[in-house]
């Protein structure tokens, strides 16, 4: 298995309760993987938390389109509550949109938001400011 060296942070907004993951380094299967995990757990001791997944720190992409649309297709980790996806390049971007529109497509009922910057991130769930302290 090859190494990789993806950042994952969780910071927390505890009086809007919304969690933001924010992704520093290259983006490869695994990263999903893990990041997925990572908020599965945290939304499991947190439910009703909204979530923000933020590739703004991605430096390289190396993602299959099976990983994608696996996890489009899995029951959402967010269930039934809002969730974001940030991706300010064109290729993160597009691969978010292909997220989207596979889960659109599927059983669940369940949309995920996909946007450029923060700002738009934090406008759609309706945060007025940046109060995210990191989960230990």
């Amino acid at each position: 298995m090859a190494k990789y060296s993806m950042s994952i942070q969780l910071l927390y907004n505890d009086e809007q309760n919304v969690i933001l993951a924010r992704l520093t380094g290259p983006l490869v299967d695994q990263t999903i993987q893990d990041v997925c995990v990572t908020l599965e757990q945290f939304v499991d001791a947190h439910p009703k938390c909204q979530g923000i997944l933020d590739f703004t720190g991605v430096t390289d992409v190396n993602l299959s389109a099976m990983i994608i649309t696996e996890k489009a297709q899995n029951k959402p980790i967010f269930r039934g509550e809002q969730r974001v996806i940030v991706a300010p390049t064109d290729l993160l971007y597009a691969m978010s949109r292909m997220f989207q529109l596979v889960q659109d497509s599927s059983d669940s009922g369940e949309h995920t938001e996909v946007v450029h910057t923060m700002q738009e991130a934090y406008d759609i769930l309706g945060i007025s400011r940046d109060d995210f302290a990191s989960v230990t």
